[in-house]
């Protein structure tokens, strides 16, 4: 997602509407995330790394910096704004090598071949609030619906079940151009 301000679009996460206010739709995202961050990250820094907090105006730094960026989409997607710099670059999509030589866990494999192509719920790198109460909410979906389910931990940390389940998989890390071909959605 582009967070590097332009006068020829606005932030994805902005509702600017008019070109005049498409650079500055970029400073208000920032301010807005960082307000929204802002005491999680100055907690870790100050019990982590034993660094002061970052004040409200410094967090916010937006693009401005003298940091190269490469965003990773196509350029047929969205090409690169001409008001954006030669440290910032639009450099196409990077992909993982395949999964050809992969092999499963022996435990995961048993688990689809004993029923029908599970669910896949995973969020990846997003933050979830309270993975104990989303993973409780997935199980409750995947059972009303008699569906079986692969829950994938991710970052989030979900998949701490109160009790195994038959029809639920918690797995840590697996390729998905494998995975996905083992499951029905």
């Amino acid at each position: 997602m582009p967070w590097t301000p332009t006068s020829e679009f606005p932030h994805p996460l902005s509702r600017v509407k008019t070109s005049a206010g498409y650079r500055l739709s970029y400073q208000i995202v920032d301010s807005m995330i960082w307000l929204g961050i802002r005491d999680m990250i100055n907690e870790f820094r100050k019990k982590k790394l034993k660094l002061r907090p970052v004040t409200y105006l410094s967090g916010a730094q937006g693009s401005g910096s003298d940091i190269p960026h490469g965003y990773i989409w196509s350029p047929h997607l969205v090409p690169k704004p001409k008001d954006w710099g030669p440290k910032i670059d639009v450099v196409g999509f990077c992909f993982l090598d395949l999964a050809s030589d992969y092999v499963p866990p022996e435990e995961l494999v048993k688990w689809l071949e004993a029923g029908d192509k599970p669910i896949y719920v995973g969020f990846g790198s997003l933050p979830v609030q309270d993975p104990a109460k989303m993973t409780e909410t997935i199980v409750k979906a995947l059972e009303m619906t008699g569906q079986r389910g692969i829950i994938n931990k991710g970052w989030g940390g979900l998949g701490t079940l109160a009790e195994p389940k038959d029809s639920i998989y918690v797995l840590d890390n697996c390729p998905h151009d494998w995975l996905f071909l083992q499951c029905k959605a």
